[in-house]
C-alpha cells in the first residue's frame, strides 16, 4: 500500500525522512512516498507526484513552526484531500498544538507528535490495508518495540530548534472565528447532501466521480448489489477501471465489507 508523505523545508524534510524509513520496519506492506528534491517539487509536480497521489491510499503531512503556513504545504494538503477522505490525510504536528494550526489544514484531524497520538496514526495506515492489515495485538507489540527509536531520531531533529524562532500564538478570537466558519462549511455540506441525494448512487461510500460514473454505467446503484460482486466480474463483464475498483474495495473495508459477498434477501 502505498503512503504519501508531505513536506517543505530543511526540518520538515528531515522529519518525513525519519517517518518515511521508519513506517516499514511497523507495517511491512506499508510504500511510503517521499520526494526529495524541495527545489524540483512545482517542476515534477504534474507528472511526478499527481501520479504518486492516484496510486496512495493515504497520506501525512509533516508540519513544524516553520511551514505550517507555506505555500506548498497548502498546495499538496488541497491535493491529498481531492484524492483521499479526510480521515486518510493526517497532519503530524512537531513542536506545534492544533490551535496553532488554521484552514484549511485545520479540516484533517491532526496527530501531536507523541507515543499516543502516533500510535492512532499507525493504526489508521493499518486501517487503510483492509483485509491486509496486521492483527491489533501484533501491531501494538510492534509498535511498542520501534517507538523508542523514532522518538530519538525526532528529538535530534528538534532538540537544536530556536526558541526565539516562534510563531505567534492565536487569539482566542481568531480560533472562535474559524470554529464557526468550519462549522457553517460542514452545514452546507449536510444540506447539499440532503438535497442533492443523487450526487452519489451509493451514498455510504466516498467514491470518486470516474468510480460513481462506472457504477451507473453497470447500473449497479446500491451497497448490497455491489458487494455481491466479484472483482473480476466488475473488471471483465462491466468494464470497471481497476483504479476504480481499488478505491471501492478500500471504501468497502472501512466499513468491514468486501467484495464477492453473499447478501440474503
Amino acid at each position: 500500500m502505498k503512503l504519501f508523505i508531505s513536506w517543505s523545508g530543511e526540518k520538515s524534510r528531515k522529519l518525513a525522512e525519519i517517518i518515511r524509513n521508519w513506517i516499514p520496519s511497523v507495517i511491512q506492506a506499508v510504500e511510503p512516498y517521499f520526494s526529495p528534491d524541495d527545489i524540483d517539487k512545482g517542476a515534477i509536480w504534474y507528472s511526478e507526484i499527481s501520479k504518486e497521489l492516484e496510486n496512495s491510499n493515504v497520506g501525512i503531512i509533516c508540519l513544524t513552526n516553520e511551514n505550517y503556513e507555506a505555500p506548498w504545504i497548502l498546495f499538496e494538503a488541497g491535493a491529498l484531500a481531492k484524492t483521499f477522505t479526510k480521515s486518510r490525510v493526517i497532519p503530524i504536528l512537531f513542536g506545534l498544538r492544533p490551535t496553532d494550526i488554521k484552514a484549511p489544514l485545520s479540516q484533517f484531524q491532526c496527530a501531536t507528535f507523541g507515543k499516543n497520538e502516533m500510535s492512532k496514526v499507525i493504526k489508521s495506515i493499518n486501517k487503510a490495508l483492509g483485509d491486509t492489515a496486521l492483527d491489533s495485538n501484533i501491531l501494538e507489540k510492534v509498535y511498542e518495540k520501534w517507538w523508542a527509536d523514532l522518538e530519538s531520531q525526532v528529538f535530534e531533529v528538534m532538540k537544536n530548534e530556536d526558541p526565539k524562532n516562534k510563531f505567534e500564538i492565536r487569539s482566542d478570537r481568531e480560533i472562535l472565528e474559524e470554529v464557526l466558519t468550519i462549522t457553517r462549511s460542514i452545514n452546507t455540506e449536510i444540506d447539499n447532501t440532503i438535497n442533492k441525494p443523487k450526487y452519489s448512487i451509493i451514498p455510504e461510500l466516498e467514491l470518486p466521480v470516474r468510480a460513481i460514473v462506472e457504477l451507473k454505467k453497470a447500473n449497479i446503484l446500491k451497497l448490497g448489489d455491489l458487494v455481491q460482486h466479484t472483482e473480476s466480474e466488475l473488471n471483465k463483464k462491466y468494464k470497471l477501471s481497476k483504479m476504480s475498483i481499488r478505491r471501492i474495495k478500500e471504501e468497502l473495508a472501512f466499513l468491514g465489507l468486501k467484495l464477492g459477498m453473499k447478501v440474503e434477501a
